[in-house]
């Protein structure tokens, strides 16, 4: 009898220690959950305030350099007693230099002399970037870093080319929901999830920016009708959207080695400069006023 009695009392010892383990393993497991579920809260909240700090100080280098185009072109039509007076590319590659502290090159010389055009053109690599703004719809989705990414782009894209009769509150709105989605997908990895809340930030911005601009600054670059003739004839919302996807596209490349922009059939390089992503998104975006508005 006492060992039947030692036996069941050791049994339940036993299965108390073996829950007691199992107790603490589980306990464990969810302070490790909750801990990676903090790092992780904290590395998206961190990837969302850098994607909107990028997109506030891409809107001031953008806004700056309207202000000095503004100003370059009523000293111009003032010079040469034309108030009709527009600057021309190679100025507004001036207006970004001044402002953005980026040197654009244009690569459509093959000088053998020019040493300095050499080695721009030696460090120009395939994974450089290359953003064709000789189109009528400049494609996000286009420059994503996975198939998941693109997916989420690609949505931005076709609302944008949808957005003829919405107002910016409304397409606001849709971008949103995009980023929303993506936040809340459990396949984005941090680097999906930073390109896109970095292009759809940008873009945020950037039609807020134009939408006010457009109605009465809409007369800059002129010479470059040859090109896209068509573009005199885009209604106000393709103009809006053309810039605001291009700024988007600045905003979600890496600008380490720079980038070759497209612009009236010359290649532009744009090199990594001070200011960052914001300055070549900046840079992007006054450039793409010059097809937009010509």
């Amino acid at each position: 009898m006492l060992n039947l009695f030692y036996f069941k009392l050791k049994f339940n010892m036993k299965k108390i220690s073996y829950l007691f383990v199992l107790s603490v393993i589980m306990l464990i497991s969810c302070e490790r959950n909750e801990v990676a579920r903090s790092e992780d809260y904290a590395v998206i909240e961190s990837i969302k305030s850098k994607a909107k700090e990028l997109s506030n100080k891409h809107d001031s280098l953008v806004i700056e350099m309207l202000k000095l185009e503004k100003c370059k072109r009523y000293q111009k039509a003032k010079s040469t007693n034309n108030q009709e007076a527009k600057l021309n590319l190679n100025e507004m590659l001036d207006v970004i230099e001044e402002v953005t502290g980026v040197t654009p090159v244009m690569l459509n010389t093959d000088d053998p002399d020019n040493t300095e055009l050499y080695k721009v053109k030696s460090s120009i690599t395939a994974s450089t970037p290359v953003i064709n703004l000789d189109s009528e719809f400049v494609s996000m989705s286009d420059y994503a870093n996975s198939d998941l990414s693109k997916k989420y782009l690609e949505c931005v894209d076709q609302l944008l080319q949808h957005s003829e009769f919405k107002s910016y509150e409304h397409i606001v709105s849709e971008i949103t929901a995009v980023q929303n989605e993506i936040l809340a997908d459990a396949n984005a990895s941090n680097e999906d999830i930073q390109l896109v809340m970095n292009a759809t930030e940008v873009l945020k911005g950037s039609l807020k920016t134009w939408e006010n601009v457009l109605p009465t600054d809409n007369n800059q670059v002129g010479d470059s009708r040859s090109l896209v003739s068509s573009a005199l004839n885009w209604p106000r919302w393709l103009k809006w959207v053309f810039i605001g996807a291009a700024d988007a596209v600045g905003g979600s490349i890496a600008w380490f080695s720079g980038a070759t922009i497209t612009i009236m059939n010359v290649p532009i390089y744009l090199p990594p400069g001070p200011v960052g992503a914001a300055g070549g998104a900046a840079a992007v975006s006054v450039l793409a006023t010059i097809i937009a508005f010509q």
